[in-house]
Order: C-alpha cells, then structure tokens, then sequence
C-alpha cells in the first residue's frame, strides 16, 4: 500500500477508531497483528481492490458463506527464528507453521465452509 494519510487527516477520519473496531471481530492473533498492521491511503487503485475484495465478502457472507480462523496461531517469530543459521524449530512450532501455511491437509475441513448452494457440484 502506498500513499498513507497524514497522521492528522488519519486522526481526524477516526482511522484508529475503525482499525479498534475491525480488531474486535479478528479471532485470532494473526489475524489482530494484520488489523493493527493497516494504514489509511490514498492510492487509489489499492482502495479499489479494498473495495472489490470487502464487496465479494459481504456477497459471501450474506449466502452464509464463514471463516473458520479462531484457532490459527501467531507464527511471525517461528519463521524469524527459522532464519536463524543453526536454530531448529520443534516439532510443535512445524506443526504451528504448517497449519497456518496449509490448513487443509488432505482429507481434512477447510477452514472455509461455503454455503450448499455455493459449494462446488463435483470435482474441480
């Protein structure tokens, strides 16, 4: 994103209020850090896309389309780590990292559960 507002235009449209509003409906800490992560902008074609992808949620939503994303785990500092030459992760923090990465091993639930008259009929 490029183009951010002024800390004075932000302050005044109430950004930090609506970002604080947003963060109330993340269910997980991944998905908080992302909320507290948004910036105001004023490029366009960034606030089109915005647009676009909030209009097909709504749309997805509203057949009862959901997300499933209360259990995902924060794994920003596993990957930091990872980097580090010499440092090996745990089983269990692999484990934090592939879920996140793939949450739909095979033959398991997505995470995404579409509504029956949206789900796909057959095999893609």
């Amino acid at each position: 994103m490029s183009n951010p507002l002024s800390h004075t235009s932000s302050r005044l449209l109430e950004f930090e209020t609506l970002r604080d509003l947003l963060a109330g409906y993340a269910s997980s800490p991944l998905g908080q850090r992302r909320i507290a992560e948004l910036l105001p902008s004023l490029d366009p074609a960034w606030i089109e896309t915005q647009q676009q992808l909030t209009t097909e949620i709504r749309e997805y939503r509203r057949v009862g389309g959901r997300f499933e994303f209360a259990g995902l785990p924060e794994v920003r500092k596993l990957i930091e780590k990872s980097r580090i030459a010499g440092a090996a992760l745990e089983t269990s923090e692999i484990r934090d990292v592939v879920l996140v990465a793939d949450p739909e091993p095979s033959g398991a639930k997505s995470c995404v559960n579409l509504p029956p008259r949206c789900a796909p009929s057959g095999p893609p």
